[in-house]
């Protein structure tokens, strides 16, 4: 797994910050950085469609606790998924 990607998927998920305002209460949270590991590493042990929404919302309930926006969560995946097949390619 390539810092650079772990970056951007940190990037992407820092701006959509799932957590909102209890953000500001985490004081490790570290732009989301550990999140965007979980979340590839789980990727790549999934199968099927959607397994980039599977992921993300696995990674978000089992590290807070929340179950995010399912509209929120598509339009995230779809970054990530762009990002990921972005750095694959390049």
């Amino acid at each position: 797994m390539k810092e650079e990607t772990i970056k951007e998927v940190s990037s992407i998920l820092n701006s959509w910050n799932p957590l909102g305002e209890k953000s500001k209460e985490i004081d490790d949270l570290d732009k989301y950085y550990c999140e965007a590991i979980d979340i590839i590493s789980t990727i790549n042990f999934m199968f099927g469609d959607n397994k980039i929404e599977k992921a993300i919302f696995r990674v978000l309930e089992q590290t807070f606790g929340i179950i995010p926006n399912k509209e929120e969560v598509s339009r995230v995946a779809t970054e990530i998924r762009n990002a990921l097949l972005d750095k694959k390619y390049n």
